[in-house]
């Protein structure tokens, strides 16, 4: 049987769902004193059925994640200009592109601060070999570069969010025999 990703990824919510209420079963099921009669006949037998229908769960969930993470490694995305895996993407999508926004927030904040303290003292801001006054003060990067280095970041993920959308959508993982 084959899937989209977006449906399997709606099955893992699912399963997850369903394991928990299992686990609340199991536990509201696990002990009782022995002077009360036993509510389900064999709360053992059920018990151990529960148990078996977890880790069966649980086996399922696994081949889904398995099957997504395959189909992620070897369909292709292309977003910036930059073409990567989709597993690639979503690792650069957690990893460094929090560092990278980070960072220009930071450079940011930075040249806006200086810009406010050279304001006070009489100066501006001025570039590397600018001609300036003592109260000036040199910023060692080229504001435009910065600003469009942060367009080019919005637009990436901007690209990258459509773009793994689309696939989600349309990428199909084979489950095999249901």
């Amino acid at each position: 049987m084959a899937v989209t990703i977006t449906e399997a990824l709606a099955s893992l919510k699912t399963i997850t769902s369903r394991i928990s209420t299992k686990e609340k079963f199991i536990l509201a099921h696990l002990v009782r004193p022995e002077k009360l009669k036993d509510p389900l006949g064999n709360s053992a037998a059920e018990v151990a059925s529960a148990r078996q229908s977890i880790a069966d769960l649980e086996k399922q969930y696994l081949n889904l994640r398995i099957a997504i993470a395959a189909a992620n490694a070897s369909t292709m995305v292309k977003a910036g200009g930059q073409t990567r895996s989709i597993a690639e993407w979503l690792i650069w999508r957690r990893s460094i592109a929090p560092v990278i926004n980070a960072r220009h927030t930071r450079m940011l904040g930075r040249i806006e601060t200086t810009r406010g303290q050279a304001s006070r003292m009489g100066g501006t801001l001025i570039q590397p070999g600018e001609a300036g006054k003592p109260e000036d003060i040199v910023v060692s990067l080229d504001e435009s570069s910065l600003a469009a280095s942060v367009e080019q970041m919005d637009t990436i993920l901007g690209e990258l969010d459509g773009q793994l959308s689309l696939k989600n959508a349309t990428v199909t993982i084979d489950l095999g025999e249901t």
